[in-house]
């Protein structure tokens, strides 16, 4: 099944979040009938979420950024699965305002 999990770090007007909570987002996570997770838990981002979901989206200030191995958008390097994605995240779109 083809499940996509997108990382928000505000509610926008075309994107709610359903997971609040670590406990909801982690229910969500696990449950396989869920094809859509959005979720405000900035700090489970991680490449190991490609081994359930074919896609991991951040929507930052109304821009959606698909968070994928290789070659991006908001990134020079070509990233493999063993980088730590939050960290990051954290240093080239969440500090580049």
């Amino acid at each position: 099944m083809y499940r996509e999990i997108i990382f928000i770090t505000s509610n926008f007007d075309d994107m709610w979040c359903d997971a609040v909570y670590h406990n909801d987002t982690i229910k969500q996570i696990n449950n396989q009938d869920e094809t859509i997770v959005v979720t405000s838990q900035l700090h489970l981002i991680c490449f190991d979420l490609l081994d359930t979901f074919a896609k991991i989206y951040l929507k930052h200030n109304g821009v959606l950024y698909d968070l994928k191995l290789g070659s991006n958008t908001w990134i020079v390097k070509n990233l493999r699965k063993e980088h730590n994605l939050l960290k990051l995240v954290k240093c080239n779109i969440l500090n580049n305002e």
